[in-house]
């Protein structure tokens, strides 16, 4: 077993450029562990492997497992020379709704959990975390939708790179479906340098600090669109905001019309932002590139469970396809 190690080691290290992050064999028993119990009552060769959850998002710490396990099996000849990717093909297009949720670089600390308890009632989906990494290497391909959720759109930019940016654009444009919530929503924008520019919106009063409009409850009332799409709610429901996009057409001859499925009926202006700015510009919009979906929501309906509902149907819609 010990050639096994040795592989997982390699396997994960070579993936790890900080040398003071890279992983190393401990050989101290852990307190109260099945692997430990399984050998001293059972006899079986046994180990834990063990990463950390200090400034690593989910998604990174399944790759790490998953490159030692692969080598582990590999060394017991139990596995192909390829790691098994996250999902399989869609042989047929049957099967559960497969979302990808973004929670790396530029993602908040909580951000990707909220979405996925918002997203866990519904029947027969796959959900899964996903990294720039994974992007990069074509994974989109075996889901139906991708995930954006709050935090930075710039420094999702930044980690995903021209690469991986190109390839969340050919996954939508190829039938893949896009929800980005809040700081998603400036990525999926028309207007940046940095922007996927999937949607035909650019974002409106954001220089000299004045994207940070505020945190707080505000008023949103959902179109009739909306209402088709996102659920039958009451006339005006109350929302979380935290310096969401402020959306206008971008007038993009090359991308389709974005529509409004709610709008803001109140707002924040702090920080110099601009008073009026703010109400009744679209709060979700929606709109098509190429053969998918693209859905932009400014606030947090992932926030209050009541509006959880509308999270799911948002991700249906986008998991059909255009």
């Amino acid at each position: 077993m010990d050639e096994a190690v040795a592989d997982a080691l390699r396997a994960v290290n070579r993936t790890i450029e900080d040398p003071r992050k890279k992983l190393v064999r401990l050989r101290y028993p852990v307190n109260g562990s099945l692997a430990r119990a399984a050998h001293e009552r059972l006899g079986a060769v046994s180990m834990i492997l063990e990463t950390t959850v200090k400034d690593q998002p989910l998604s990174l710490r399944i790759r790490q497992h998953r490159l030692m396990v692969h080598a582990i099996l590999g060394r017991l000849g139990m596995s192909g020379k390829d790691v098994p990717p996250l999902a399989p093909y869609k042989a047929d297009g049957s099967g559960p709704l497969r979302i990808a949720i973004y929670d790396a670089g530029g993602t908040g600390r909580t951000s990707a959990r909220s979405l996925e308890v918002a997203l866990a009632p519904m029947g027969k989906t796959l959900v899964r975390r996903i990294g720039p990494p994974e992007i990069r290497a074509g994974q989109l391909s075996r889901f139906d939708l991708v995930v954006f959720p709050g935090g930075s759109g710039s420094r999702q930019a930044a980690a995903l790179e021209k690469t991986g940016r190109e390839k969340v654009r050919r996954f939508v444009e190829e039938g893949g479906g896009y929800l980005g919530v809040c700081a998603g929503s400036y990525l999926a924008a028309r207007n940046y340098d940095w922007s996927l520019k999937i949607v035909d919106g650019r974002t409106v009063d954001t220089r000299n600090g004045h994207w940070r409009r505020g945190r707080g409850t505000v008023k949103m009332e959902l179109t009739e669109k909306g209402r088709l799409i996102l659920g039958d709610y009451p006339e005006q429901v109350d929302v979380r905001y935290a310096n969401g996009p402020i959306f206008a057409p971008a007038q993009d001859d090359a991308i389709e019309d974005f529509q409004a499925l709610a709008h803001f009926r109140t707002e924040l202006a702090e920080n110099g932002a601009r008073v009026g700015a703010m109400i009744d510009t679209p709060a979700i919009l929606s709109g098509n590139l190429g053969k998918g979906r693209v859905l932009c929501i400014s606030p947090h309906p992932e926030s209050t469970k009541a509006l959880h509902g509308m999270v799911r149907r948002a991700a249906l819609w986008l998991g059909k396809g255009n």
